[in-house]
């Protein structure tokens, strides 16, 4: 069994992580020992763990983890939706960075023309 501090030097997770987790019932503590009831975890959670940080860096929502770690059979369409969520994302960004690119153009072009004109 790991504390708490163990698990987040073991995962690379802060303790207000690990606690949020618990908190919305993604990551609960296997046990509870001692007067002040410590949180204890096992090789298991540290695993759990580490895939919903794979997961959150594949660009999932914490709720979409939970889905998957209570729900795994709807993992692969859980999947397909966030590669197309983050597909449009991509494209909206795409366009924002072109739209962006002509407004420094023209921005440049406007100095250089009032620049000019006050010489």
């Amino acid at each position: 069994m790991k504390t708490v501090n163990e698990v987040c030097k073991t995962a690379g997770v802060t303790r207000k992580t690990l606690y949020y987790y618990d908190k919305i019932d993604l990551l609960k503590p296997v046990k509870r020992s001692g007067k002040q009831k410590a949180k204890l975890y096992n090789d298991s959670a540290v695993d759990t763990l580490k895939t919903i940080k794979l997961y959150q860096e594949a660009g999932l929502r914490l709720s979409e983890v939970r889905t998957i770690i209570n729900q795994p059979e709807k993992t692969i369409g859980i999947l397909l939706d966030v590669q197309k969520r983050l597909f449009e994302q991509k494209q909206i960004l795409g366009d924002q960075i072109i739209l962006l690119t002509k407004l420094i153009e023209e921005e440049k072009i406007t100095n250089k023309n009032v620049l000019s004109d006050n010489q």
